[in-house]
């Protein structure tokens, strides 16, 4: 019972406030917008994206994309 009260509080919300210049919050507004979803919300899976792909280049991992041509590309993000 300790450990699920733990694990509740570590995923309580924290109210933050995110200064962005104008170009990022119209970003921000389009995508929850188009997902159907809140500026938070969008923020999150951001958040969870950036550590994913930290994590995999840190462990020698490439990030590749495939255009509609076939055409592979390696993205360098870190």
């Amino acid at each position: 019972m300790m450990n699920v009260e733990r694990k509740s509080r570590s995923r309580a919300a924290v109210k933050t406030t995110v200064c962005l210049p104008q170009d990022a919050l119209d970003v921000l507004r389009t995508l929850a917008s188009e997902r159907n979803t809140s500026f938070a919300e969008v923020i999150r899976r951001a958040l969870s994206v950036d550590k994913y792909l930290a994590d995999a280049t840190k462990t020698g991992c490439k990030i590749l994309v495939e255009d509609p041509d076939k055409l592979i590309k390696e993205l360098v993000l870190f």
